[in-house]
């Protein structure tokens, strides 16, 4: 017997806790998708030197950011400052945070004392025991850039549908091929003097990219539709 963690058992459970997620928080979609990366990538550590419910989680462009995952709750990236006044809000460190906890809840003992399994053994006709289906069904990894940084996003699904529904929620994440998202943004008509063209593409906030929109009186500024309303990275 050893104590190595059983690596199909440990993403069964992450799948599992990101399925209960996006059930919860159907708004938070695709910060969960996100969160997810970071657990999947290994990414999320637990600091027991400095507190019982303190982690690190290690962003893809190589910077850290500290997390409280109990009330109050707390969170050193920007993210967390811009949504401060937010009651009950996460940000996505924090989410990544929450995926990691319940992952561990959620793994069964004999995950952690059987593994490695005994190696097969015939049957008696002569034949090899059939084996379990893989955690992952359906299986996607995408490298691109992320702001600029190299990145590389893994997508699973245990179902055609929940496979689909992960492709969709991480849709966006990456900057489109040649160059980040604000780069490929097409060039605003020129404005009158009077209107200060419109600065701005990719909303930090949610991390997705917005949309050019221009008023009757020629103004112009960026948004994106959320389901309360519409954001403009602000």
């Amino acid at each position: 017997m050893t104590t190595a963690l059983d690596p199909q058992a440990w993403a069964r459970a992450q799948a599992q806790a990101l399925a209960t997620a996006e059930s919860a928080m159907p708004e938070a979609a695709r910060r969960l998708a996100f969160a997810a990366t970071l657990v999947q990538a290994g990414n999320v550590e637990h600091r027991a030197q400095f507190g019982a419910y303190d982690y690190q989680v290690h962003n893809p462009d190589g910077t850290a950011c500290t997390v409280h995952g109990q009330a109050p709750t707390s969170c050193t990236c920007a993210e967390w400052r811009g949504h401060a006044g937010d009651k009950g809000y996460a940000c996505t460190h924090l989410l990544a945070v929450r995926l990691y906890t319940r992952a561990q809840e959620l793994m069964e003992p004999p995950a952690l004392s059987d593994w490695p399994p005994e190696p097969e053994r015939p049957t008696e006709e002569g034949t090899r025991d059939a084996q379990p289906c893989p955690e992952a069904v359906f299986s996607l990894c995408l490298r691109g850039t992320m702001h600029g940084t190299d990145a590389q996003l893994t997508i699973r699904g245990q179902s055609e549908g929940m496979f689909l529904a992960h492709v969709q929620a991480v849709q966006g994440l990456l900057d489109p091929p040649g160059g980040p998202a604000s780069e490929r943004l097409p060039e605003p008509e020129p404005a009158s003097p009077a209107v200060a063209p419109a600065q701005g593409g990719w909303c930090a906030i949610h991390r997705q990219t917005m949309t050019l929109q221009r008023g009757k009186d020629g103004a112009q500024w960026f948004s994106h539709k959320m389901p309360d309303g519409w954001c403009k990275g602000k």
